[in-house]
């Protein structure tokens, strides 16, 4: 089964006040360590849309497995960054389905990755979830191209989830700390604090 990967990574990390992907967590931006799991994972194609130029020229030509696009329309909302996923995705690839990445989630285990791809053997969407709580990453089968092509905002999959409950795996993850995203300096400081304990 092709699954693409897709490392939503264009934000403007406003509440943090600083671009919160090139932040360091065991000596690695978090962009960094999302592209190195997922490269260790195998998957065929990786795409990171990213707004940053500085993050665009490092990566455009970091491997032949990542193609990095830059989204120029970035402030309407991460929804932007999924169509221009799927469009090239629709238009240069053979896909079946979309896993969708975010790049701030740090303690996101490899193991945990592979759990999720392990169930969607299904052509159901596939979310991970610890006690009644939906996460990333999601899987989005080929089926659901024109919803994911016709969203708006910064809601992103979630409002295509609710409307399709019906069609959902759910994986059940043990520990949600692997999920923390860390949107403020606050978040950042305790999640290194927690580090060197």
């Amino acid at each position: 089964m092709n699954i693409l990967a897709i490392i939503l990574a264009a934000g403007f990390s406003k509440r943090m006040g600083e671009n919160k992907l090139l932040l360091e967590y065991k000596g690695k931006t978090f962009v960094q360590t999302i592209i190195e799991k997922l490269l260790e994972i195998n998957f065929n194609k990786i795409i990171l849309v990213v707004s940053n130029l500085e993050i665009y020229k490092k990566y455009k030509n970091y491997n032949e497995k990542i193609f990095v696009i830059f989204n120029d329309k970035a402030e309407k909302g991460i929804s932007e960054s999924i169509k221009k996923a799927v469009t090239y995705a629709k238009n240069n690839l053979e896909v079946d389905k979309y896993m969708f990445f975010v790049a701030d989630q740090p303690l996101l285990k490899k193991e945990t990755i592979l759990k999720i791809i392990k169930e969607s053997g299904s052509n159901k969407i596939i979310v991970p979830k610890n006690n009644n709580t939906m996460y990333n990453p999601v899987i989005f089968p080929n089926k659901y191209n024109s919803e994911l092509l016709s969203l708006e905002g910064d809601k992103g999959g979630k409002q295509i989830i609710l409307k399709n409950l019906a069609d959902i795996t759910f994986v059940d993850i043990e520990d949600s700390n692997e999920f923390q995203d860390v949107d403020v300096i606050e978040e950042y400081l305790k999640l290194i604090n927690e580090r060197k304990l």
